[in-house]
């Protein structure tokens, strides 16, 4: 099995023909990537530090940052994605949470580092070796060769789950083969990264693939239209948001999405009705991807066959899936996470991961009916609002807050938050003071201002 980049690429290796990774401004074939993995692994053969040490990584969604994440995992470094929307509180309170003092990131990023004791390494210095190990602590924390990733916890600000480096190697063989990816398929991935289906579904399942992969780092309608008309992308990622998008948008006709066989969503529910849009206007079924970061893929809906609106689609080939006595979701499969960084504990006693989805089977389809968790869901992004309350309440003016979340389990989601203050503080410090402690996405649609918050008012936030 293909365990590692270099294993993964070699079918393709002599191939200077083939387009590996392309953006906007820079292309890479599968030789050309093939050959700088490589160089540097054997430029690097001596060094633990990469190897023994927690390495942050700050993505842009171009080829050079997606290098780096191909690097790192053949040199079996346990890493931390985030994208280039972080803030300089966000960045130091996710470095204390995880042990990571070493960051990698655009130029761009460095004065987000200036006093948190960490060491910043450019995209350009670490591609060319040009950084230094030996002021570099060798804390041997890197047991795991995993990956690391931010999670939507139910119970604190933040959770960080670990996904050892095979399984992201074995969720990619299902995407290649679920959707009979091919070197002739042009994939166009829209989804960052340091998510599973952007790194998983996007990037890996490519390369195993043989796959030519677009990268894009703006998510609107009229760029990923015009990303798609020039590349003659066959097989688009992205979250329900933009198909939606693209249903509504003037400016994209049937045509700019002609070469397109595949369009896949996750991230959150596509409501059937942008599902029926979208097939209506451009004459392409969206097959549905159910999981999670914890799971990696649970079920998948196939485009031509019709679902009711609960479902979400036919449990995969190697999952096994319960309904707990109070109705959650329960998963066993072989890309089951290995636990979060504070609680490796947390699978049941037969093997199985319970979710906080709620559910029921039926001839091998999975049904959500509800959530029983405190997430918001933002663009396919859950938040966890006790993060966003823990930052409110840490401003010197603010007494008390609550947040929550508007809309349902199966849409995009709101985000408002209640405050009580001392006089003289309006909404617009608070947000000025959140703009600085928070990225954009985490940030409140909406502020109120009230005069207490009742202890009457539930802990448990809007399904």
């Amino acid at each position: 099995m293909d365990n590692n980049i270099l294993d993964l690429l070699i079918k393709y290796s002599n191939r200077s023909d083939i387009t590996a990774l392309a953006d906007e401004n820079q292309e890479m074939t599968y030789k050309e990537l093939y050959e700088y993995i490589w160089h540097f692994r054997e430029n690097q053969a001596e060094s633990n530090i990469l190897k023994n040490n927690r390495v942050g990584v700050i993505i842009d969604q171009s080829v050079t940052s997606t290098l780096i994440i191909l690097i790192l995992l053949q040199l079996n470094t346990t890493f931390l994605l985030v994208d280039n929307k972080q803030t300089k509180a966000d960045l130091n309170r996710i470095s204390q949470k995880t042990d990571i003092f070493i960051w990698i990131g655009a130029i761009e990023s460095k004065n987000l580092f200036g006093d948190q004791g960490c060491t910043f390494i450019s995209y350009q210095d670490f591609l060319s070796s040009n950084f230094s190990t030996e002021h570099l602590p060798e804390i041997s924390l890197n047991k795991e060769k995993s990956i690391l990733q931010i999670t939507s916890g139910t119970t604190g600000p933040v959770k960080v789950a670990i996904i050892s480096h095979s399984t992201l190697f074995q969720g990619s063989r299902f995407y290649s083969r679920w959707f009979n990816l091919t070197p002739q398929d042009t994939i166009l991935t829209t989804v960052p990264f340091n998510h599973n289906f952007g790194l998983v579904g996007g990037l890996l399942s490519s390369l195993l693939s043989g796959s030519k992969l677009i990268i894009s780092n703006k998510p609107t309608a009229k760029y990923v239209g015009k990303m798609i008309k020039k590349y003659g992308a066959t097989v688009i990622l992205a979250v329900p948001l933009l198909f939606e998008l693209l249903v509504r948008s003037n400016h994209i006709a049937p045509q700019n999405l002609s070469s397109v066989r595949v369009a896949i969503s996750s991230g959150s529910y596509l409501s059937e009705d942008i599902s029926q849009l979208f097939l209506n206007k451009f004459q392409i079924g969206v097959s549905q991807i159910y999981g999670s970061t914890e799971t990696g893929v649970i079920a998948s809906t196939n485009p031509n066959i019709k679902y009711s609106s609960e479902s979400a689609g036919e449990i995969i080939p190697g999952v096994r899936v319960k309904i707990t006595n109070e109705g959650r979701i329960a998963v066993k499969s072989n890309t089951l996470f290995q636990g979060y960084l504070d609680n490796r504990d947390v699978l049941n006693n037969h093997g199985y991961y319970v979710t906080e989805d709620l559910g029921k089977l039926k001839d091998n389809q999975l049904f959500l009916t509800g959530r029983v968790s405190r997430f918001i869901n933002i663009g396919g992004r859950k938040i966890n609002p006790l993060e966003i309350k823990d930052v409110l309440t840490s401003y010197h003016g603010i007494i008390n807050a609550k947040v929550m979340g508007t809309g349902t389990f199966q849409s995009n989601e709101r985000i408002i938050a209640y405050v009580q203050v001392n006089n003289g503080i309006t909404v617009e410090m608070i947000f000025r003071y959140l703009q600085i402690e928070l990225a954009e996405y985490k940030i409140p649609h909406e502020i109120i201002i009230v005069e207490e918050i009742p202890s009457s008012w539930k802990e448990s936030y809007k399904l």
